[in-house]
């Protein structure tokens, strides 16, 4: 059995109501390429151009001739936001940058805590009601939200309102984060399979860095397709 995704809606804005600050991470897509590259916003001239650090993947910097197409997206606040913008000039001096052109509109989609984002994720379950096993159970998590998951098993974890422990690895910005998070079992379903256990759980008591991370996580899911 399945759940219902919660699909977000777009609206358009311009790209001065992004609240984009200089010192934001942002990420530069080449168009038909899935990697990502993290860069930072210097800033930008109104209607003009905006200026970026020039991205790189590790300690490499990405070359980018002039004229060529991107894609732009950002995380602010509680919104995740993507725009199309051309690569108008490269600068080496006093540091390596870039001028991208100002984009006609930014697709702004909000992150609530009821948006969920299927995903394809490894990690474990420790059933903190079972003191005495105290086993971590693998489970792979299927979709996630900044307020609760859902993850199938191939044998039982534990039963509603037990409280879990969830640990997992992601990487947001090319930066690996490994999330420790305490929730509690919400749903116990048979999986699609007919073999496996689908479980839904909400968080509980989310550190201010885990609410970022899991809104980073889903910002970056939200935006993959678009």
């Amino acid at each position: 059995m399945s759940t219902t995704q919660q699909e977000p809606s777009s609206i358009l804005i311009p790209f001065t109501e992004t609240r984009c600050r200089p010192g934001d991470v942002l990420q530069l897509q080449l168009p038909g390429a899935e990697q990502r590259y993290p860069t930072k916003l210097i800033g930008y001239v109104n209607e003009k151009t905006i200026l970026v650090t020039a991205p790189g993947n590790g300690s490499q910097l990405l070359m980018l001739r002039e004229n060529q197409s991107l894609t732009v997206r950002s995380f602010s606040g509680t919104s995740a936001y993507a725009y199309h913008s051309q690569v108008i000039r490269t600068c080496n001096s006093p540091l390596p940058y870039l001028h991208l052109s100002w984009p006609k509109s930014v697709h702004k989609v909000p992150i609530r805590g009821s948006t969920r984002v299927d995903y394809n994720l490894s990690g474990t379950v420790l059933n903190l009601n079972q003191d005495a096993s105290r086993n971590q159970y693998p489970v792979q998590i299927v979709d996630l939200s900044t307020s609760g998951a859902a993850f199938v098993a191939v044998r039982p974890v534990g039963k509603k309102n037990d409280v879990l422990r969830l640990r997992f690895t992601a990487k947001i910005h090319a930066i690996e984060v490994s999330p420790d998070l305490n929730s509690v079992i919400r749903s116990v379903q048979p999986g699609e399979d007919g073999t496996s256990i689908r479980y839904g759980i909400q968080f509980l008591d989310l550190s201010l860095l885990d609410t970022l991370t899991l809104q980073g996580m889903v910002c970056q899911q939200v935006f993959s397709d678009r």
